[in-house]
């Protein structure tokens, strides 16, 4: 079994590659650089407050450092890959 940790890795490093093909997509195809990033921000925001009620055996801070650490990169890093590309 998993532990919460791995979790919210796991979860915040799906959601930080699907949002950062959306990215891209609203950037090239609609043309809207504002909304490429400000949907992935709103987003993070949406699914980081259900998810701290969620985890009560954990801090806050360390679920807010670890889940903005690994969304942050790895949607940056997919949309400069597709960016690229």
């Amino acid at each position: 079994m998993m532990k919460i940790d791995q979790v919210v890795v796991l979860v915040y490093l799906l959601f930080g590659i699907v949002l950062g093909v959306a990215s891209n997509y609203f950037n090239k195809t609609l043309g809207s650089l504002l909304l490429a990033f400000v949907a992935p921000v709103g987003l993070y925001l949406v699914t980081v407050f259900p998810l701290i009620h969620l985890v009560k055996q954990k801090q806050r801070k360390w679920l807010i450092q670890n889940s903005i650490i690994t969304f942050f990169l790895i949607w940056l890093i997919v949309w400069i890959i597709l960016h690229n590309m």
